[in-house]
């Protein structure tokens, strides 16, 4: 291998790169798609953290957490749709 130059493979790094856990991939999609799938809902619903099938989530007030009570069964839905496997089964508010 030549240093300096660019790699052309991962054997030529000379260490390993590690995946991420599972988990760990779940929880950085689920960021990454909760301001997309919640549209202008996101200023007023925030991811607060997941804890087995559940995602909770903070409401800015009363009617933003009526709102997501409302929505929460298209939301699980359409959160899943990233995943492999549907992991997400319900949405509680904090």
């Amino acid at each position: 291998m030549k240093r300096g130059g660019a790699w052309s493979s991962l054997g030529q790094t000379g260490t390993a790169f590690k995946t991420l856990p599972l988990r760990l991939n779940k929880l950085l999609l689920l960021g990454s798609v909760w301001e997309k799938e919640t549209g202008a809902m996101s200023a007023h619903w925030e991811l607060y953290g997941v804890k087995g099938n559940a995602v909770f989530v903070k409401t800015a007030s009363a009617a933003a957490g009526q709102e997501l009570s409302l929505r929460s069964a298209a939301l699980v839905k359409n959160l899943n749709k990233y995943f492999d496997r549907p992991w997400i089964r319900e949405i509680r508010r904090v």
